[in-house]
């Protein structure tokens, strides 16, 4: 069996096509997929540690499994860890209507002001005026820890996020 003190981390992912050699499989049961139906396949491409809830049925000497109850918890914690680096001031804007209105409009008010903003929402992730799409308004916990270290990286402190009730509700 491996020495399960020495495992190296190479990236996280909640879907088993993204799966590298030692990255750490996160296999949630959600609406419409079972994570854990992947398992297999995610061992097979490397994943060094998986993360399954209580009930699941995987058993694997070369890998690390970790069975908890609390799987988008661990999920959120791991990310934030894994991408260390964060703006210093996080804004969540939530609501039924007005998010995207809100979030730009205080973005504005930070950039009239000289102050680097970002805004991470509906129309994508807005920076020193430039504009990078993506689909959803609340993006998945890992997409949402690796955006706030690039935003950061890129000598960003001021991050207004729209976070809808859904992606709240799902510990993202």
């Amino acid at each position: 069996s491996k020495d399960k003190r020495n495992i190296i981390i190479s990236g996280i992912s909640t879907d088993s096509k993204k799966i590298k050699k030692n990255y750490i499989f996160f296999a949630i049961k959600g609406k419409k997929f079972n994570g854990e139906k992947f398992i297999k396949e995610a061992v097979y491409k490397g994943a060094s540690v998986i993360v399954c809830s209580k009930s699941c049925k995987i058993r694997d000497k070369s890998t690390l499994i970790i069975k908890t109850n609390k799987i988008r918890h661990l999920l959120s914690d791991i990310a934030s860890k894994f991408y260390k680096l964060k703006p210093k001031n996080i804004f969540a804007v939530t609501g039924t209507n007005g998010k995207t209105s809100v979030a730009d409009i205080f973005y504005q008010i930070l950039r009239i002001n000289n102050i680097p903003a970002a805004t991470i929402g509906t129309l994508g992730i807005k920076y020193n005026g430039k504009i990078i799409k993506t689909n959803l308004t609340s993006p998945d916990t890992i997409t949402l820890h690796k955006n706030l270290s690039f935003l950061k990286k890129k000598k960003i402190e001021n991050v207004i996020m729209e976070a809808s009730s859904h992606g709240l509700d799902q510990k993202r």
